[in-house]
């Protein structure tokens, strides 16, 4: 079951005037366990899991959020979150980056890539694994979480450069899964 929990209604006010730079943070949606001799790395999202990452997609929308860009993991399992959620966001391919680097990386890695996202994207979506995600949301929203599959926090920053986020950000909403 989904659980929606918008913790502010945003408006394209706010974003417009206020906050120069909306990130949104997904760990990506329910994997399957192991599976067989397959490495984790290739690991393929259930069926649930692909109508979260759909439904994820929606919900940006409906939030009244207009992402222009796609930072991600090369996982299989990223990479079909990503793919399934743009099917909704419809953010051209010239603009979703899978990254390698990104699986199994570290915060500050992300943190990386995230300073050198094009400054004239307003709004972008990174979508990976935990424990990373959730170290990065906690750091944003300034309080410690678990991102749970398909989990989503919003924040949004009043920089006009990527490169100035380095700590807490306005939290703006909250999508939860649970199973």
């Amino acid at each position: 079951m989904a659980i929606f929990a918008p913790v502010f209604r945003t408006n394209s006010t706010l974003q417009k005037h206020f906050m120069n730079k909306i990130l949104i943070l997904v760990r990506h949606a329910q994997s399957a366990g192991i599976q067989g001799a397959r490495p984790d790395y290739d690991r393929e999202l259930t069926h649930r899991g692909q109508q979260n990452a759909k439904n994820l997609g929606s919900w940006i929308l409906q939030q009244g959020f207009t992402p222009d860009y796609i930072l991600s993991s090369s996982a299989v399992r990223a990479r079909q979150t990503t793919e399934l959620l743009n099917e909704k966001t419809g953010i051209p391919a010239s603009c979703v980056q899978h990254l390698n680097e990104l699986y199994e990386g570290p915060a500050t890695r992300w943190m990386d890539k995230i300073h050198h996202l094009p400054d004239g994207t307003g709004c972008a979506i990174l979508v990976g694994h935990n424990p990373t995600l959730s170290i990065l949301a906690s750091d944003f929203r300034g309080k410690r979480l678990d991102l749970p599959p398909c989990g989503t926090m919003v924040f949004a920053f009043p920089f006009d450069e990527w490169n100035k986020i380095i700590g807490p950000g306005k939290e703006l909403a909250t999508f939860a899964q649970q199973y």
